[in-house]
């Protein structure tokens, strides 16, 4: 009779880091989120009505300079986001029921 060989298990490399265990403390953290949304809301609600005339209808560009600049100004939470500008962008575009956005331009609704 040949003896079987027994194959050898392979040792599964452990990570320094444990990824479960991180996944489980991060979504038990109330973590408070800057709350931009409603930032935007609060800084659109204090524009005068000769920018407001100005901004309805411009490129979604223009507008999100513009709130950047002011969420920098009005908000220290904001100041040292890199990503700020693309969070910006990306609420404006994903948020029907405050913008309309199309080719010509991007229009607040909320005025």
């Amino acid at each position: 009779k040949k003896h079987k060989k027994k194959k050898k298990k392979k040792k599964r490399r452990r990570c320094a880091m444990n990824y479960r265990e991180l996944l489980t403390k991060a979504k038990s953290t109330n973590r408070k989120g800057s709350g931009l949304r409603q930032h935007i809301r609060e800084v659109l609600s204090e524009v005068p009505k000769e920018v407001r005339n100005e901004l309805q209808g411009q490129p979604i560009g223009v507008w999100t300079r513009f709130l950047k600049l002011a969420l920098t100004e009005k908000y220290e939470s904001h100041r040292n986001d890199k990503n700020l500008y693309c969070k910006i962008r990306t609420n404006l575009i994903s948020w029907p029921g405050a913008f309309e956005v199309s080719s010509e331009g991007v229009r607040y609704l909320g005025w």
